[in-house]
């Protein structure tokens, strides 16, 4: 068995774009396990996906504070209502603030 490294990987899986064939072809023409390469394709997209990311973070964060007015608090009857971009999600009364946030963050790290 041969250890490649990221780059002989990001090669190879440049060369299956190119070729035009299955993945499983590929891998079995190459003497590659399939699923082996499946897994790289797999990691290599989540990388590049990381990657843009991060260019895309500003490099100087500068933090503005925005007045607010605080009042009474309401007493809320039904779901809470979240919205990101096209997606709404509702979580039934009683639902523990720091799951509403912990979800709305995770949410918002995929969009």
């Amino acid at each position: 068995m041969t250890r490649r490294s990221r780059e002989e990987w990001k090669k190879l899986i440049a060369e299956l774009e190119q070729s035009g064939e299955s993945a499983t072809d590929f891998a079995l023409r190459q003497g590659i396990k399939p699923r082996t390469l499946l897994w790289w394709i797999t990691a290599m997209k989540r990388l590049s996906k990381q990657q843009s990311s991060k260019r895309r973070a500003p490099k100087n964060h500068q933090i503005d504070f925005v007045p607010i007015a605080i009042r009474q608090p309401e007493i809320v009857t039904g779901a809470v209502e979240v919205s990101l971009a096209d997606l709404v999600v509702r979580f039934p009364q009683g639902t523990a603030a720091e799951y509403v946030g912990a979800v709305v963050l995770e949410l918002k790290a995929l969009c």
